[in-house]
């Protein structure tokens, strides 16, 4: 994105979107809700509408409280950690509960705002490291459903500078 801080808000509101802070209005972390209000829906509400399901798991909960139009989605989990969100995620997969399963992992942005948002540091590398193996858990619920095609995208919000973000740095 473009147009917006480099806060979590705008960027899962672009994520969920396709469009631009500049188009959706969220500008910050308590705003969410602007992007349906814009008359810009999230791709739950849009699958919702094809006839298609989606589960929401976040760690970060106010893409589950706010960003997400109530209703649209036949689960939601708001994670008590990165693990408990995992462990959701896999058991949708795994039980063929949605069409588009979303999950959301916090543990890296907490590790940037505790130790600095830099790899070689310990605890946002080891945090970067857990993810991944986070999301190896949930590529191998995926990989063991030979008979769903599946498309599998991985993003992040973003980065950071010091021990924040929000800015405009291309670290960010």
């Amino acid at each position: 994105q473009w147009t917006g801080a480099t806060y979590s808000g705008p960027g899962w509101a672009s994520v969920f979107t396709g469009v631009e802070p500049s188009r959706h209005g969220v500008r910050g972390n308590s705003d969410m809700g602007h992007a349906a209000a814009n008359g810009y829906p999230t791709f739950v509400a849009r699958a919702a509408a094809l006839g298609r399901t989606a589960a929401v798991a976040a760690t970060w909960h106010p893409i589950v409280d706010d960003l997400i139009e109530p209703g649209v989605a036949v689960a939601t989990h708001r994670g008590a950690s990165d693990d408990d969100t995992t462990d959701a995620v896999v058991r949708w997969l795994e039980d063929d509960a949605a069409d588009v399963v979303f999950a959301h992992l916090d543990d890296c942005d907490a590790a940037g705002h505790g130790h600095g948002f830099d790899g070689y540091e310990r605890e946002y590398g080891g945090a970067a490291r857990a993810a991944d193996a986070r999301l190896g858990r949930m590529l191998a619920a995926v990989t063991a459903r030979a008979d769903v095609e599946w498309l599998v995208v991985v993003t992040s919000a973003h980065g950071g500078v010091g021990y924040s973000h929000g800015g405009a740095d291309p670290r960010e």
